[in-house]
């Protein structure tokens, strides 16, 4: 389900893109300069939908929940990655 997740400032906001969650995009709050800062093209995680995002409290960082594995059996990961996108911790 995709939504959308403002951050404490609202300046941007984060966007689960269709279908199913399969990415991660924070764009201002008007919809403008969308950056892509998860998609299944990474390499570092192998991912079947993305859940949850929400901001760090000083909105530096993301957190979210990846559901990673096989669609029948998957294991939730929790993620978190810096405002501009970047490696994962």
């Amino acid at each position: 389900m995709a939504g959308i997740f403002r951050p404490p400032n609202g300046d941007r906001i984060l966007s689960l893109g269709y279908p199913g969650g399969l990415n991660l995009s924070a764009m201002d709050a008007d919809g403008r300069r969308a950056t892509l800062l998860v998609d299944q093209s990474r390499s570092d995680i192998d991912y079947v939908a993305l859940e949850g995002p929400v901001w760090s409290p000083d909105a530096t960082k993301i957190a979210f929940t990846a559901l990673v594995g096989d669609p029948g059996l998957c294991v939730v990961e929790a993620l978190a990655l810096r405002r501009s996108g970047g490696s994962m911790s």
